[in-house]
């Protein structure tokens, strides 16, 4: 069995090139034509006009079905703005402040994970380095690892989600040694 790249419904009759208009009914005709499964969404009047239910029997029509056109739903946006995760990472990075850390290698995995930022290596050390590179300029950044712990991951990620909504990051609490 062939391969099939999956195309999605048309926004358009095949036939007569009419958009279709919200919850219209459409005709779809799935067919084998010159060993290529090609997909048709026709309006009413064109599939009317191809025969309606008789395009089944044609030579090459694997399958026809009906539904009410759906127009496509918007992408949703982003849920991490690109541009600000990364303009408050280059903020926080002229800052060095200490306690902005852990905040900063977040802002850089997210950004990895978005692929703004590839990770080009760590270098050891005390803490290690992070060495990311920026896909689209090329810029170098060097991310101190701050090694975190798995129970501290939500508290750290909640700051930053707060700076990415435009409120003010409530600073880190300090870490209290057990004795």
């Amino acid at each position: 069995m062939e391969e099939w790249k999956i195309q999605p419904r048309g926004e358009a009759c095949s036939a007569c090139r009419r958009p279709f208009e919200p919850k219209e009914i459409c005709h779809t005709v799935l067919a084998d034509r010159a060993g290529q499964l090609l997909r048709e969404d026709l309006c009413e009047t064109c599939w009317l006009a191809q025969g309606g239910a008789d395009v089944r029997a044609r030579v090459g029509v694997i399958s026809t079905w009906q539904g009410a056109y759906e127009p496509p739903a918007p992408p949703p946006p982003d849920p991490l703005p690109r541009q600000d995760a990364e303009s408050i990472l280059r903020r926080m990075m002229a800052r060095e402040l200490p306690e902005e850390a852990e905040a900063r290698y977040i802002l850089a995995v997210m950004l990895e994970r978005k692929r703004v930022f590839r990770h080009r290596e760590t270098r050891g050390g005390e803490p290690p380095l992070l060495v990311y590179e920026h896909a689209a300029t090329g810029e170098a950044f060097l991310i101190p690892d701050p090694r975190l712990r798995l129970d501290q991951i939500a508290a750290v990620q909640q700051r930053v989600a707060a700076m990415l909504t435009g409120g003010d990051p409530a600073p880190p609490e300090p870490t209290v040694a057990s004795t």
